[in-house]
């Protein structure tokens, strides 16, 4: 779509690109409640020192750019602030066809973090009991924090599920084994060794019952797609666009570094 606009504009569009790479596009706004639906943002000029006001109208029907007006001095024709800001929908608008406004995320600053150890430091030869404790008094212990849910973490001290092995197949297992690596035909291989009878979706039903609190369900879901996703695959599917935010979605990969609790460990 982009490139249909800009094809007699190359020189534009390939600006663009550095300008938007480059970070320029500030803040956009994207409304499908109109027709043709409306791409709003500002984009700072090549020296940075100033914004230019940029509106794109997006024929949804069609899937098509019908125009664009920028208020720099090349607005009245393409421009390569129009470019930007198109590139930056395409990388960060998403699927879900809802009015949606987008800022420049602003520039991390390095902080210091003190870890809790630092906080709290151990006293020379404390223990917090007066003996040493026995396997069976330790597991007790970590079956209560289990139920009561005291601790954020104490399903780290939970013992490893019982899932059986053989229930359905392992994605990193099928990923890494030398079948897949020899396949022709990668893609099919993995379709043929994930297929599934109706019997295993029965048996992985009655062992997963209460999702949420049941160890086989967080086992058995590694890296495969749940109902609940099934939505946002298919919609994007039939849109034929795959934003960066749909892997983020469907993958869950979320950056959970800046949280201090997993940074103090």
């Amino acid at each position: 779509m982009v490139a249909a606009f800009f094809r007699e504009e190359i020189s534009q569009l390939q600006r663009g690109e550095n300008s938007y790479e480059s970070g320029h596009v500030r803040n956009m706004t994207y409304d499908p409640n109109f027709k043709p639906a409306i791409l709003r943002g500002d984009v700072l000029a090549s020296m940075k020192n100033k914004s230019y006001k940029v509106e794109i109208l997006i024929g949804l029907e069609d899937d098509n750019i019908v125009d664009g007006t920028c208020n720099c001095p090349r607005g009245l024709v393409k421009c390569h602030h129009m470019a930007a800001l198109c590139l930056c929908a395409h990388h960060n608008i998403s699927v879900t066809d809802t009015t949606c406004t987008w800022n420049q995320p602003k520039e991390k600053q390095e902080e210091s973090v003190t870890k809790l150890k630092e906080i709290f430091p151990a006293k020379p030869g404390y223990r917090a009991t007066n003996r040493q404790l026995t396997d069976e008094e330790i597991s007790t212990f970590k079956a209560d924090l289990g139920k009561v849910g005291a601790v954020g973490f104490s399903w780290i001290l939970k013992s490893e599920p019982s899932v059986e092995s053989n229930v359905v197949p392992s994605i990193e297992e099928l990923l890494y084994s030398e079948e897949y690596h020899k396949a022709l035909n990668k893609s099919e291989y993995i379709q043929q060794k994930c297929g599934i009878s109706r019997e295993v979706i029965v048996k992985v039903a009655t062992i997963t019952t209460r999702q949420s609190t049941n160890e086989n369900w967080l086992v058995i879901r590694k890296n495969r797609l749940t109902a609940s996703k099934f939505a946002t695959v298919l919609k994007a599917c039939r849109r034929n666009k795959y934003p960066p935010s749909f892997f983020k979605s469907i993958v869950e990969s979320y950056d959970l570094s800046s949280i201090h609790a997993i940074q103090w460990g």
